[in-house]
């Protein structure tokens, strides 16, 4: 066994992945936590019982007197202590492959030598598959949010965006992906991973999506009034926020803008297929993705207003133009610069959440911002103007569940039904709507992102119905949307 992390990089320069578990420190966990995931490992296999007891984080071999015993099925009599390193190498391997997140694989790995030598032989499978189990359907969101964010992407999208063929890139790629969401399975995927693409991923996940999840939940729950140290994330609630993460990513990557190559473009054909694109989620999907904007605007708004002194004028340049001085704190442009830096997606705010200098804070911004387009985002793209648009252009069998007033009952919470939240506002009908037709307060505390029992425990399910019966201000919402589709109608 190794004495060091550097000597446990180096000794196999055929496994990156170490240097992920390793240098990224994700086998750092609590004591208690290493002793739940094991336990819960074993639960799912259903090839035996443990008892809570210790499994160190220090690369030293186990000692049968610190680990589960397995307790005989036969009544009065124990069976004598069983160290996990003993069970049969294809138990290991299955208790290893039911592992429920990144950090209890590099804690396992870490602590005993017998499964660091077997996931050595197949490091992919395991770091994949721990993925499956911490994404969920979301597995295929996150292939694909790595795939927009590869530099040939993003290549190939420029060179088409500047010969005015973008769609001629992004439809096939969008199009693959909605596809591998209905057809492909995981099996498929997985042999489709290399190890280093396996790597990327989980690197991505545990350095920025999960501690975007973190951050935005405590900011949700703050806005609702929820004490900080109310109960956790459950399963499906942390499922919903990461699938939004990785879904707003995609939309940043294919649609948003780039300081890189002059990347910057607000063609209306853009924002009418980038609501094209939202529209193949469920309308509650999409609210989502809307909700982790508004988290994004709140975030980089607190932090302009920060270092506002230090950007309050800009020159901005272009190749062979003369500078041109450009009020960064005027109204137009702080909103345009706000949008152009959510647009940039996961990455850069999580770098700038880490971020505790002024000075820091304020060269970080201003090198990641253009304040010369106006850049328009998924507050303008779903607004009214494009959301009748795509009413006339692609009409779809959701927009006809909604005009037939299908029933949507609540079924659960479920990430594949929708929540509890949604079926209150649209009084257990089917609605295709979203963007501009819901409060905007609700997306500040993340409505449709808690289960149903949050909604009770914490009162947010009147504050809801509340600020719902505000914007429409107590009438029928049918109402409203009739009027509203009859002004559009008899347009000039």
């Amino acid at each position: 066994m190794h004495d060091n992390v550097s000597e446990l990089v180096e000794t196999d320069g055929s496994l990156p992945v170490l240097h992920y578990l390793v240098q990224k420190r994700v086998y750092t966990l609590a004591r208690d936590e290493a002793e739940d995931n094991i336990l819960a490992a074993h639960q799912q296999t259903e090839l035996l019982h443990i008892k809570s007891t210790s499994i160190t984080t220090t690369r030293t071999p186990m000692e049968s007197t610190d680990l589960p015993r397995c307790r005989s099925d036969r009544e009065g009599c124990d069976a004598p202590p069983r160290c996990i390193e003993s069970l049969p190498a294809e138990i290991q391997r299955h208790i290893m492959l039911f592992l429920p997140s990144l950090g209890s694989l590099g804690a396992v790995i870490r602590a005993s030598p017998v499964l660091y030598s077997l996931f050595r032989h197949e490091p992919k499978n395991y770091i994949v598959n721990c993925l499956i189990n911490v994404l969920g359907d979301s597995f295929i969101d996150a292939i694909t949010a790595r795939a927009a964010m590869q530099e040939s992407f993003q290549h190939l999208r420029c060179i088409a965006m500047k010969e005015g063929h973008e769609t001629r890139i992004i439809w096939p790629f969008l199009e693959a992906y909605q596809g591998s969401l209905q057809r492909l399975s995981y099996k498929r995927w997985i042999r489709s991973l290399s190890l280093s693409e396996a790597v990327e991923m989980a690197t991505f996940q545990t350095s920025t999506v999960e501690p975007l999840v973190e951050e935005y939940s405590s900011w949700a729950l703050a806005n609702l009034g929820v004490p900080a140290t109310t109960t956790g994330l459950s399963k499906n609630e942390r499922m919903r926020i990461q699938r939004a993460l990785y879904r707003f990513q995609i939309v940043c990557d294919v649609f948003g803008n780039k300081l890189k190559d002059n990347y910057l473009s607000n063609h209306r054909p853009r924002h009418l297929g980038c609501i094209r694109f939202l529209s193949s989620y469920e309308p509650w999907e999409i609210e989502e993705i809307l909700c982790i904007n508004a988290f994004f605007q709140d975030q980089y708004k607190t932090r302009l207003e920060e270092v506002s002194e230090d950007l309050s004028t800009i020159i901005w340049r272009s190749a062979g133009e003369p500078g041109e001085t450009v009020d960064a704190m005027g109204a137009h442009t702080r909103q345009s610069s706000r949008n152009f830096l959510v647009s940039q997606g996961l990455p850069l705010l999580t770098s700038v959440l880490r971020i505790r200098d002024r000075g820091e804070l304020a060269a970080t911004l201003r090198a990641n911002v253009d304040h010369h387009a106006g850049h328009i985002w998924l507050d303008d793209v779903t607004g009214n103007m494009d959301m009748h648009e795509r009413w006339e252009r692609s009409y779809s069998e959701r927009d006809l569940a909604q005009d037939e007033g299908r029933p949507i009952p609540f079924r659960g919470d479920d990430t594949g039904s929708p929540p509890l939240a949604w079926v209150l506002i649209w009084g257990e009908t089917y609605s295709n709507l979203f963007g501009t037709f819901i409060p905007k307060p609700l997306r500040r505390w993340g409505y449709i992102m808690w289960d149903a029992w949050r909604l009770d425990e914490t009162g947010a399910r009147e504050r809801l119905m509340r600020e719902w019966h505000d914007m429409w201000q107590g009438g029928d919402y049918g109402d409203s949307l009739r009027a509203w589709s009859n002004a559009w109608n008899n347009r000039g």
